[in-house]
């Protein structure tokens, strides 16, 4: 199957760093498949958990890369920052909502201005520039 595909996902969604079943199959599921990247989608709501959380996954099966969810809600997404530090594992993309459109690659000066309470003005003009654009078609 592997030769046969450009790219596969692997949803493990759940995991837990204190539910150790889930995550013994997870290095299971890791032995088995060999992937190329592994990457961890951290809830940026959960604050200060998220470096433990990530140096758990880290520990289990070798992070290569961070996603870091939910920053369009009322979180900023500091613990993220600390997830990076435990594990060394780059933020490649935010979520700023529920579409596939609302992922986006990461922006470090975007996360640090919305981080200090500034909001991510370079992301809102580049946003409203889109907006003009669909609204001129």
């Amino acid at each position: 199957m592997r030769d046969s595909c450009d790219f596969i996902l692997v949803d493990t969604a759940g995991r837990h760093k204190d539910e150790k079943a889930l995550v013994e199959e997870m290095e299971e599921l890791t032995k088995e498949v060999k992937p190329d990247r592994i990457i961890l989608t951290i809830d940026a709501t959960i604050g200060q958990q998220a470096k433990s959380q990530a140096q758990a996954f880290h520990d289990a099966v070798g992070l290569g890369y961070i996603i870091v969810a939910k920053l369009d809600g009322a979180a900023r997404g500091g613990g993220a920052l600390s997830a990076v530090a435990a594990t060394g594992a780059p933020i490649v993309f935010v979520g700023l909502g529920e579409k596939i459109d609302d992922l986006e690659h990461f922006d470090p000066t975007g996360f640090v201005s919305r981080l200090l309470g500034y909001g991510d003005l370079k992301g809102l003009v580049e946003r409203f520039s889109q907006m003009e654009i669909e609204l001129s078609r």
